[in-house]
């Protein structure tokens, strides 16, 4: 999947569950909090621009493609998987953490937008353009009000990750 896309239409919200914390030294003689053995829920929501809007030929993006990409395991690997465009991949952000927090973290999740039965996502529109949100300093905050204008969840873990 191309980095414009990650970088044009998902954003992610994360919350922290059950994450223990330790005290670790850092130079300079200071410490610094780390947490050991979490879990990060990353709620997904494809977001459109009013003048880029996500791809629909040759077939638009499916809500997996965006899972995939973002939060599975060892899935998102050619030549098992290739991206939507048909480039190679070398695993999923949930994969580069794992490896980077030498198995310390595990990055969950889902696309929080509606899907049809055919898994495509009804995509939020924001009315703005790339550039203006760019500049703006804005995006999350129009990005969650549609969202939430939808009816969409993104304010809070689903029933099943509550404590």
């Amino acid at each position: 999947m191309k980095l414009k896309l990650i970088a044009a239409f998902a954003m992610a919200t994360l919350v922290f569950q059950g994450a223990a914390r330790a005290q670790c030294p850092v130079a300079g003689g200071s410490t610094s909090t780390t947490y050991i053995n979490s879990t990060v829920t990353l709620k997904i929501l494809l977001v459109e621009f009013s003048d880029v809007k996500h791809r629909i030929s040759p077939s638009s993006y499916k809500a997996t493609d965006f899972t995939n990409a973002l939060v599975s395991s060892g899935v998102y690997v050619s030549p098992n998987q290739y991206s939507p465009d048909g480039e190679s991949v070398y695993g999923s952000l949930g994969d580069y953490f794992r490896l980077m927090s030498s198995g310390n973290l595990t990055v969950s999740g889902y696309v929080v937008n509606q899907v049809d039965a055919y898994n495509n996502p009804t995509w939020v529109s924001l009315n703005g353009t790339k550039s203006y949100y760019a500049s703006s300093g804005i995006f999350f905050t129009d990005a969650l009000n549609a969202a939430r204008s939808q009816g969409l969840s993104v304010d809070d873990l689903p029933p099943s990750d509550r404590s």
